[in-house]
C-alpha cells in the first residue's frame, strides 16, 4: 500500500495501480479510503470491464448516484452486457431487487449471446440471488436451477456451487425439503473438504438440519481460518440440540482472532438461534463479498422482521 501510494503520487493518472489501491483499502475494509480512491479515477481510462468493476464497487461502497451518472456518460453505453451488470449491481446497491434481477437477466442473455462466460455465468446466478432477495422464492428457483446447468456447462464450479446452495435455500424457504436436498447434494459435491467454501456450506446445511452434511474426519478442516472450525462445531452442537456446548464453542471462535465480515454475521446468526436478540448492522453489499454470506444477511433480516412483526 506504501509503494502504491508513493507512485500515485508521481503518476496520478495510474489507474490500474489506483483501482488495486483501492482493493487494499477494501480489503482492510477501509471503506472510505477504498470509495475515494474509485472516485479519483477518470472513467475515460479503463477498458469495458475494469470500468464496469470501477462503477460498481462505487455504487457498492456508497455512491450509487455518481456511479450512475459516471455510467451514463461512459463507454459502456455501447457494450450491452457490461451496462446491463453494471445497472443491476447499482441497482442492488439501492435495495431495488427486482430491479437488478431484471438487469441480471439482461446481462447474462447479452453476455451469452457476445461469448462473455465470466460475466453471463455471475448474473445468472445473481438473477436468482435478486430473486430471493426481491421475495420472489419461485421465480428465484427457476433461475437459479437454469443457473447451475449453465455454470456446470462451461465448467465456473464457483457459480455452480453458488446457485446449487441459494437453490437449496429457496427450497428451504419454500418448504421443499426434497428440493433443499437434491440441490445440496449437488453442491457438495462440487466442493472439495478442505476449501474454505466447505465450511461455509457446510454452517448453512447444519443450521436447515439437513443429511447432507459430510462427514468430515480429524484434521481435515481449514487450519489457517482460526476460529472457523470452532464455529463450525458450535453450529454442530446447536443441530445437535446441545445449546451448552454451543454458546461455549462460539465464544471460543470469537476469541480465536476471526476478522471477517462474513464470519461475524455467521456468529451473529448462531447467537441469534440461541437466543440473542437479531442484528440488522451488517451491510448486505460489499464488492466482492464471499457470496454465500447472503444466506447469513437474508436470515438475520428475517429474523428482525419477524421479531417486529410479533
Amino acid at each position: 500500500m506504501a509503494l502504491s501510494s508513493s507512485l500515485l503520487e508521481l503518476h496520478p493518472k495510474a489507474w490500474r495501480l489506483r483501482l488495486g489501491l483501492a482493493h487494499f483499502h477494501l480489503y482492510r475494509r477501509e471503506i472510505r479510503a477504498a470509495l475515494e480512491q474509485l472516485k479519483q479515477i477518470d472513467i475515460a481510462a479503463p477498458d469495458d470491464r475494469r470500468l464496469s468493476v470501477v462503477l460498481s464497487d462505487r455504487a457498492s461502497l456508497g455512491d450509487p448516484d455518481g456511479a450512475e451518472r459516471d455510467l451514463n456518460r461512459s463507454s459502456l453505453m455501447r457494450r450491452p452486457a457490461q451496462l446491463a451488470y453494471t445497472r443491476a449491481r447499482i441497482a442492488w446497491s439501492r435495495g431495488r431487487y427486482a430491479e437488478a434481477a431484471r438487469f441480471y437477466d439482461a446481462a447474462a442473455e447479452s453476455a451469452t449471446a457476445s461469448n462473455l462466460t465470466p460475466v453471463a455465468d455471475e448474473s445468472w446466478v445473481m438473477s436468482g440471488a435478486a430473486r430471493i432477495a426481491a421475495g420472489d422464492l419461485d421465480a428465484a428457483q427457476s433461475a437459479l436451477d437454469v443457473a447451475a446447468i449453465k455454470s456446470q456447462q462451461t465448467h465456473y464450479t464457483p457459480e455452480a456451487v453458488d446457485a446449487y446452495t441459494y437453490g437449496a435455500y429457496a427450497a428451504y424457504r419454500r418448504g421443499d425439503a426434497e428440493g433443499m436436498e437434491r440441490r445440496l447434494r449437488a453442491a457438495f459435491a462440487l466442493v472439495p473438504h478442505t476449501s474454505a467454501s466447505f465450511d461455509e456450506l457446510r454452517l448453512f446445511a447444519l443450521r436447515v438440519h439437513s443429511p447432507s452434511v459430510p462427514h468430515v474426519k480429524p484434521g481435515e478442516d481449514l487450519q489457517e481460518d482460526f476460529g472457523v472450525a470452532s464455529l463450525v462445531a458450535a453450529r454442530e452442537a446447536w443441530s445437535r440440540g446441545n445449546n451448552a456446548a454451543a454458546t461455549r464453542l462460539l465464544q471460543q471462535a470469537r476469541s480465536e482472532g476471526v476478522d471477517s465480515t462474513w464470519f461475524a454475521e455467521q456468529s451473529a446468526l448462531l447467537a441469534y438461534d440461541l437466543g440473542a436478540p437479531p442484528r440488522t448492522t451488517f451491510k448486505p453489499d460489499p464488492p466482492y463479498p464471499n457470496r454465500l454470506r447472503f444466506v447469513a444477511i437474508w436470515e438475520l433480516g428475517r429474523s428482525a422482521k419477524l421479531k417486529i412483526e410479533n
